[in-house]
């Protein structure tokens, strides 16, 4: 996402990411790796590390987004995600959270080797949704994955949020997965949200970045920019060169992008963690 971001700007740039990259993909596949570990002996694990599974949610039509501005896209939005899955689940395992009311429409569209569980939810953002994983290091170097549950709250009660705001714990406890609540809400200061964060994520350095109220319902969720058929390939080139072992795929997900996300908004990973 980021390499395609910088696209816009002039070569030097691009030349100085794919130096970025290359760095810390060639850490990343190398067997003598050791990832930094704060004080408090949680790490927060990096979406390029290895995955165990991916999480994904079906789209069911009940959701408040899909009646309200996306009338007749219904059958296009599930095609999106259903050949995201597909794509996925030829390199790692695919486990997809459904509506008990949609598990037959899922199974209709979704490779087999995909897990289709039922769970109720209200949209299809897991990346929100989800816990965020971390890692756990003992006084004794001993490893185990626990999942941070931010108490998802429909961006501030902006949207429906009544089944979705369970889906970390629901999650937690199907994988057998410790679950770390987070307390952070509106009224705490900068200082304390930093705090908090720290706690739970291994947080050493925060970058605030100012953030536009209103411009869409997220308020303040930092995106990316996309450009033409041009800069995606150019993407794809970087992508490629800084992981040579790995095969790069490019997809539309166009009736997605209408809705106000892409890939990683509708997929949330679990690590493959540096176990002992």
């Amino acid at each position: 996402r980021n390499v395609a971001l910088q696209l816009e700007y002039p070569a030097k740039h691009n030349t100085l990411i794919e130096r970025f990259v290359k760095t810390y993909s060639s850490k990343m596949s190398s067997s003598t790796y050791e990832p930094y570990v704060p004080e408090n002996g949680i790490r927060m694990i990096a979406e390029w590390e290895r995955h165990d599974r991916v999480f994904m949610g079906w789209p069911t039509s009940a959701v408040t987004w899909l009646e309200d501005a996306n009338q007749g896209i219904y059958e296009d939005i599930l095609q999106d995600v259903a050949e995201m899955a597909n794509s996925i689940v030829e390199f790692e395992p695919v486990v997809m959270f459904a509506d008990p009311g949609q598990i037959r429409s899922a199974e209709k569209m979704l490779d087999p080797r995909i897990t289709i569980i039922p769970m109720e939810f209200d949209d299809l953002w897991a990346r929100d949704m989800l816990p965020v994983f971390v890692e756990k290091v003992d006084k004794d170097g001993n490893k185990t994955l626990a999942g941070i549950d931010f108490n998802f709250n429909g961006y501030g009660n902006k949207t429906e949020h009544d089944k979705s705001q369970f889906a970390s714990a629901k999650l937690l406890e199907m994988f057998k997965i410790e679950r770390i609540p987070a307390y952070i809400t509106n009224n705490h200061s900068k200082e304390e949200i930093e705090e908090e964060l720290r706690r739970v994520l291994g947080i050493r350095k925060f970058i605030w970045l100012e953030g536009v109220a209103g411009k869409d319902y997220t308020d303040g969720h930092v995106d990316c920019l996309f450009g033409d058929e041009e800069s995606d390939l150019e993407a794809v080139r970087v992508v490629s060169s800084a992981f040579p072992g790995r095969k790069v795929i490019s997809t539309g997900l166009s009736a997605l992008a209408c809705l106000g996300g892409g890939v990683h908004c509708f997929t949330k990973e679990q690590p493959l963690y540096h176990r002992n």
